[in-house]
């Protein structure tokens, strides 16, 4: 018959390795958020580099799922940022 220690020591035993378990996961998934991080910062700087080479240096542009890719000129581009930031200058005055 085993001890009340002995039982102690056996869920203790139990205890460290589920930590031991838990943290194994934990380090699994911090390296592939940061695995899937260098992969998303890498296709995000192909794109854009692809995009300014294309469209040049000031190239923005828009993505809709129905109508794709879209590419504005940066004299569009200025005029919607601008009416952007008036739009949002009247948001903010009291009336």
């Amino acid at each position: 018959m085993r001890t009340q220690l002995e039982l102690a020591q056996e869920m203790l035993e139990q205890f460290f390795k589920d930590w031991q378990q838990a943290r194994a996961r934990r380090e699994m998934a911090q390296q592939t958020l940061s695995g899937a991080q260098a992969d998303e910062f890498a296709k995000e700087a192909r794109f854009k580099g692809a995009a300014e080479l294309i469209h040049g240096k000031d190239a923005t542009f828009e993505y809709d799922e129905k109508t794709g890719l879209k590419f504005i000129p940066p004299a569009l581009a200025a005029k919607r940022q601008q009416q952007a930031k008036n739009r949002a200058g009247k948001r903010g005055i009291a009336r």
